[in-house]
C-alpha cells in the first residue's frame, strides 16, 4: 500500500507536467493517478518515464467536459491500494508548512473518525513580463490574492474584496472512508457514517450536498501545516490558451474571460512558503 498518491485531471497541460510530477514527489508522494481528458499535445512524452518507474499509470477520460467529478467517482470506485490520496489540479501545488514530507505531516490526522484533512488555497497572479517563459511557476509568479472571492457574480458586477478570514479548500483523504457515489464537488468528499473531514484544528468541515459553497470553504484559512499554492491564471496568453479555451474541468461551461480580466485587479501582495518548504527539501 501506498502511503500517499494524487489524483491528476489535466488536459493539454504538458508545459507544466514535468515541474508539478517532481515538486509532489520531493514532498513525500509517492504514485500518481492521472486522468487524461482529451490532450492533444505531448503529454506522454513527458509522463512515460514516470510510468516506466512504477509511480504513475494514466487513465483516458473521453468525456469532454465537466468530467473531473466522475472522474474522481471512478478513482474512488477502483479502491486503490493508498492510505491518503489528493485531488489537485496540474496548476496546484500540495506541501507542509512544518514538515519537509507530507506523509509525516499527516500522521497527527491518523485517527479514529478522521476522513481527509482540509487544505487552504492560496491563489496567485500573473506577474510581469505577462507571457510564458519556461521556468517552474513559483519563480515565476511570487504574488499572492490577499482577498478570496464567493462567487463569479460578485467580482463581475464590481463587487467589494479585502482581507477575509476564509479560503477555498482541497481535501486529502482517506479513501476507504469516503462515500464516493455522493461527491459533489472536488473540493471536498463527503465521509462515510463515523466519519469527517477536519481542518488543522480538527474541526469539522461541512460536506453539505446542498451547499456549494460550504462544500468549497473553510470558515478561516489555516496553512500552519499544510498549504496549496495555486496558479490559477498565469500569465495572459497562458490563461487564453489553456483555460479559455476549453470548459470548467467540472462544468459544461467555458469559462469567462471577463471574470479573469477582473481577478487581474485584485489585491496582491508576496509570499514565499514555497520557497521555505524547497529549502529544506533540497538540501
Amino acid at each position: 500500500m501506498y502511503d500517499l498518491g494524487i489524483v491528476g485531471y489535466f488536459r493539454d497541460e504538458g508545459l507544466y507536467l514535468k515541474d508539478w510530477i517532481e515538486f509532489h514527489l520531493k514532498a513525500g508522494v509517492q504514485f500518481f493517478w492521472m486522468y487524461n481528458n482529451l490532450s492533444k499535445d505531448n503529454y506522454l512524452d513527458i509522463l512515460q518515464p514516470y510510468i516506466n518507474a512504477g509511480v504513475m499509470e494514466i487513465r483516458d477520460w473521453t468525456i469532454p467536459s465537466g468530467g473531473q467529478k466522475h472522474a474522481l467517482k471512478d478513482f474512488f470506485k477502483r479502491k486503490p491500494d493508498v492510505k491518503w490520496v489528493a485531488h489537485i489540479d496540474i496548476d496546484e501545488f500540495l506541501f507542509p508548512t512544518e514538515k519537509n514530507n507530507l506523509v509525516n505531516a499527516l500522521e497527527e490526522f491518523d485517527k479514529p473518525g478522521v476522513a481527509g484533512v482540509a487544505v487552504s488555497w492560496h491563489t496567485f497572479c500573473y506577474d510581469e513580463p505577462d507571457k510564458y517563459i519556461p521556468a517552474p511557476v513559483w519563480e515565476r509568479f511570487r504574488q499572492r490574492y490577499y482577498g478570496i472571492w464567493s462567487t463569479n457574480k460578485s467580482l463581475l458586477q464590481g463587487g467589494p474584496l479585502t482581507k477575509q478570514n476564509g479560503s477555498w479548500i482541497k481535501c486529502i483523504v482517506r479513501p476507504d472512508r469516503i462515500n464516493h457515489p455522493n461527491i459533489y464537488t472536488v473540493h471536498n468528499f463527503p465521509a462515510r457514517q463515523g466519519y469527517c473531514v477536519v481542518d488543522e484544528d480538527f474541526i469539522p468541515i461541512s460536506a453539505t450536498l446542498t451547499n456549494r459553497q460550504n462544500c468549497r470553504q473553510v470558515p478561516v484559512a489555516k496553512q500552519r501545516k499544510f498549504c496549496i499554492y495555486h496558479y490559477y491564471t498565469k500569465s495572459w496568453p497562458e490563461l487564453a490558451r489553456v483555460k479559455l479555451t476549453r470548459p470548467a474541468g467540472n462544468s459544461a461551461s467555458k469559462y469567462n474571460p471577463k471574470f479573469f480580466k477582473a481577478i487581474y485587479n485584485l489585491p496582491r501582495e508576496p509570499e514565499d512558503l514555497i520557497f521555505q518548504f524547497l529549502k529544506k527539501v533540497e538540501v
